[in-house]
């Protein structure tokens, strides 16, 4: 390729302006360069930690996260989603959401100081009770976050957000890892949380110059809540579908299980929450620039639906065949427990991100309520399947009682995108099939390539990974170019 147009496809990506389809290309890129990034600082992590700390102390954490993201995702307001969605008095709305949130948090904040010994009784741990407090604090200084950064997503405009992340990414997993090699103790992964938390607030205010103002209008705070509250349910309802897992096998087992499984979850979501992270920052700011035109909204739809495919299929059959090699060499041969449940949970992480792109829709024409009552369903499964499946089968049951309701509630979801939109759903069936078929052939190569060449280290990991990658893009280059052109926004 020429220089010039080298440059000119590298100025492409520090635009402001432009289509809203060449908007949400460069927007897609530059969360995928972040989150990508994001990604590959977990991995190292997790493979770090792992080595480092016991299976317990993630048992710990994963409750002390799950006590701070309830508390959270139950109060949330999702004032983004409607100052995105709002039209006129932005400002004056952003200002009295700000506020809402600061309050919110120094309400969250007491709370967690009162409930922590409660929860450290229950689990009869008592590194419980400081830990929640502790991870309190993180709490509190987020909600002093810029709110004007919502600017930046409404315009379909990612940059600084995205080079932001990638700074905070940074200090805290350089601080985590010289924390837990120090101190070998949970509290590396407390103060790692707590400067992640820091950073994100801090950040906000170098990439947005425009500052907030301690402000309150009833009339905007009631339209926020109104326009919010059926988004809200559906995040709560989300959180507490991929978490319930977490609180049952800490009880019903034990919390060296649960770290095992929440590893394991980890691990199998990596990957494909990378693509569900880029879809589900621009999909509905995308969604709602057009969503006046039900045949550019529709369009919009199946290619993005394509590119999520495209990447988390390959990506879930490639963790998949390399799940038993990635656990003994990547974290280490005290392990092995987590990696039955790996395997189930790649599925569900396939899912997961396919599932990204169905509720947005449906959200964006004005129909959050149904996506609402969808998800509660899938809720009501898992509580129901939870206690007799880990009793059963142990991390495999949490395992499956995460895996078996998504698919049900997929299903339900394309029939009602069927009906509101009245489109077929072969094509939709036919780009799954296809690209699955070409991950199988993936898969073959990778279990060829095992048996001529055994893993014996992490190099030889990455070496099999390459190979998939390989013989994947080959394939899907060869079978699929056109679509891969379309999607990618290689045709322009």
């Amino acid at each position: 390729m020429e220089f010039p147009k080298l440059v000119g496809k590298a100025r492409f990506l520090f635009e402001d302006n432009g289509s809203i389809r060449e908007r949400t290309i460069r927007s897609g890129i530059w969360i995928s360069i972040a989150s990508g990034i994001v990604r590959f600082f977990e991995f190292v992590r997790s493979m770090v930690l792992a080595r480092i700390l016991l299976p317990e102390l993630f048992g710990i954490m994963a409750i002390v996260l799950f006590v701070r993201g309830a508390v959270d995702v139950i109060t949330s307001t999702s004032f983004k989603s409607a100052l995105i969605y709002r039209q006129d008095d932005v400002e004056a709305a952003a200002n009295t959401a700000w506020t809402l949130n600061i309050l919110r948090g120094a309400v969250l904040f007491g709370f967690l100081l009162v409930v922590s010994p409660a929860v450290a009784s229950f689990y009869q741990e008592p590194l419980l009770s400081p830990a929640i407090r502790f991870i309190a604090f993180a709490l509190l200084i987020e909600s002093f976050g810029n709110i004007n950064t919502v600017v930046f997503e409404k315009e379909l405009n990612y940059q600084k957000i995205t080079i932001g992340r990638i700074f905070t990414s940074t200090v805290s997993i350089v601080t985590v890892l010289a924390l837990a090699y120090i101190y070998r103790s949970i509290w590396a992964l407390l103060f790692g949380s707590l400067l992640t938390s820091c950073s994100n607030m801090l950040i906000t205010y170098v990439i947005q110059p425009k500052r907030p103002r301690l402000c309150f209008d009833k009339r905007l705070a009631r339209e926020l809540f109104h326009y919010g509250k059926f988004v809200t349910g559906t995040s709560i309802l989300v959180f507490f579908t991929l978490t319930a897992a977490d609180v049952v096998l800490g009880k019903l087992l034990s919390l060296k299980e649960l770290g095992y499984y929440s590893y394991a979850f980890t691990l199998a979501n990596l990957p494909t929450t990378h693509v569900s992270a880029v879809i589900s920052e621009i999909v509905f700011s995308a969604y709602n620039a057009i969503k006046s035109d039900a045949r550019k909204l529709i369009s919009a739809f199946q290619n993005i639906f394509k590119l999520v495919a495209i990447v988390a299929i390959p990506a879930g059959v490639g963790i998949f065949a390399l799940a038993e090699e990635i656990v003994v060499y990547v974290l280490g041969p005290g392990w092995q427990p987590a990696i039955a449940p790996l395997k189930v949970l790649v599925v569900f992480g396939v899912i997961r991100s396919l599932a990204a792109t169905t509720g947005p829709i449906l959200t964006a024409i004005g129909k959050p309520n149904v996506v609402f009552w969808v998800v509660l369903f899938k809720f009501c499964l898992i509580t129901v399947l939870l206690y007799p499946l880990i009793r059963l089968y142990g991390t495999v049951g949490a395992a499956l009682a995460l895996t078996l309701p998504i698919i049900i509630e997929q299903v339900v979801l394309w029939y009602l995108i069927r009906r509101a939109f009245n489109i077929g759903l072969m094509p939709f069936i036919t780009t799954v099939a296809r690209i699955f078929l070409i991950s199988l052939v993936m898969l073959g190569a990778i279990v060829v390539l095992k048996r001529l060449v055994p893993i014996t280290s992490v190099s030889y990991i990455f070496m099999n990974v390459f190979a998939g990658v390989v013989v994947y893009g080959v394939l899907i280059w060869s079978l699929d170019k056109e679509s891969v052109k379309e999607v990618c926004g290689i045709k322009r």
